[in-house]
């Protein structure tokens, strides 16, 4: 057999060495590859995790019936509505916060039995419309006790009786002036 001339060797190991180079390159976008899915595997994972602790933990409803005549319920507002602390908690806990002006949805207000005011309801929400109510009061508390209140009810039963909310938690409508 005949050698090919010396270029030809020359060509072959550039060839050969290109070929390597390709090899390592597969190889290391593959490793590559493989860090990303597992970093987005476990992204996915905290991301679910949360989800189901979310779902483990009891979902607050705070319905204030209160009115703009009603000097108590004018001085929850300014007071204890108004506290930060008291914001920071229900922000913190993900509770859901409505006032009810009890003026303007008598209806809401005779369902809930809401007949004094300040009337702050707690209740555990089961689904978009339907919760069971936990507890409640009437008058005038400081920011402190209502977040003792409230803290007291997370760890309480819900009464066995659902209670249709007649809010849609989606209609922002609904979202309290309180924060205001």
């Amino acid at each position: 057999m005949k050698l090919e001339p010396d270029i030809t060797k020359s060509d072959a190991f550039v060839l050969n060495c290109l070929n390597v180079c390709l090899v390592v390159m597969v190889f290391m976008f593959l490793i590559f590859c493989s860090y990303v899915c597992i970093e987005s595997y476990s992204n996915i994972q905290s991301v679910v995790a949360k989800e189901i602790e979310m779902q483990e933990q009891k979902q607050i409803i705070v319905m204030v019936f209160s009115a703009g005549w009603c000097a108590p319920c004018q001085t929850m507002k300014r007071t204890t509505w108004s506290n930060p602390q008291l914001k920071k908690y229900i922000k913190d806990n993900q509770i859901e916060l409505y006032n009810i002006d009890v003026d303007k949805d008598r209806n809401l207000s005779q369902q809930y039995g809401a007949t004094s005011i300040p009337c702050v309801v707690v209740l555990e929400r089961l689904s978009k419309t339907k919760a069971k109510e936990i507890n409640r009061f009437i008058g005038v508390r400081s920011a402190k006790e209502v977040q003792e209140f409230i803290e007291k009810c997370k760890n309480k039963p819900a009464a066995s009786s659902i209670i249709e909310t007649g809010i849609d938690i989606d209609n922002k409508a609904w979202m309290s002036e309180l924060w205001q």
